[in-house]
């Protein structure tokens, strides 16, 4: 949180009831928020002999159900009909535990 002296710009504190600069009684407050953005990376190798794509590869963040902060890896090929997905989330101290994992056949 900022307080500025609306007159001048002087920067104020909380307990600052009086622009010491110029004597003024109006300010500005402005709060600031930092927020992470989560990012998801999505990749598919394509090929004129599969329909849609020979294998995609999806990795990230997220917030999952719970909402938890978790990170997730899908991996679908289809040429060697292979799925491998394992998503892990973020507990109260910090570390991350798996949730769950699929590794097996199409």
């Amino acid at each position: 949180m900022t307080i500025e002296c609306m007159r001048c710009g002087e920067l104020l504190t909380p307990e600052t009831k009086v622009c010491p600069k110029c004597g003024s009684r109006n300010r500005c407050i402005t709060l600031e928020e930092h927020a992470k953005l989560l990012e998801m990376m999505i990749a598919k190798q394509k090929s004129p002999s599969f329909k849609e794509f020979k294998r995609r590869v999806k990795k990230g963040e997220k917030i999952s159900r719970t909402g938890k902060l978790a990170r997730e890896e899908l991996i679908i090929d289809k040429e060697k009909r292979w799925k491998y997905h394992i998503v892990e989330e973020q507990n109260e101290s910090g570390n991350w535990k798996i949730v769950h994992i699929h590794e097996g056949p199409l």
